[in-house]
């Protein structure tokens, strides 16, 4: 009972992020259609991919039980390799999107603001129109 719990828990928390990165473009999408002057963002989405490697444990997991039983041994032999896979492509999704995430902002005429303050995972930038705008 307490491994379908966990298992339930981890997908949720995957799922979770995902809608969050989700939310989060399209936050900023409306502020760009709404033609605001300041839009805030931050740095650091691509980490929000990363809790995506949780359901793909568990899925090779389940592949790995199944792999026990029958001739597919070369995969059991694999999975930390398909893992290590999954977690790199996953981070490079993630900065590929940010990266468009940021060009984006810009394309659509929004310029860094000098002032920025730190976080934990994250640098906090304002984009404005004009810099004239941007927060002291």
């Amino acid at each position: 009972m307490r491994s379908v719990f966990l298992a339930t828990f981890i997908h949720c928390l995957a799922l979770f992020f995902t809608v969050l990165y989700v939310w989060i473009w399209w936050s900023t999408y409306q502020d760009i259609m709404a033609e605001k002057l300041v839009i805030g963002t931050q740095t650091g989405l691509r980490y929000l991919m990363l809790p995506l490697v949780l359901p793909v444990l568990h899925i090779i997991g389940i592949f790995e039980r199944k792999g026990r039983t029958s001739k597919k041994r070369q995969f059991v032999m694999r999975q930390g390799d398909i893992l290590m896979v999954v977690v790199v492509a996953l981070f490079l999704f993630g900065w590929f999107f940010e990266v468009q995430y940021f060009r984006f902002l810009e394309d659509s005429g929004y310029l860094p603001c000098e002032f920025r303050t730190s976080g934990i995972r994250s640098v906090f930038i304002n984009y404005a129109k004009d810099t004239s705008l941007c927060p002291i």
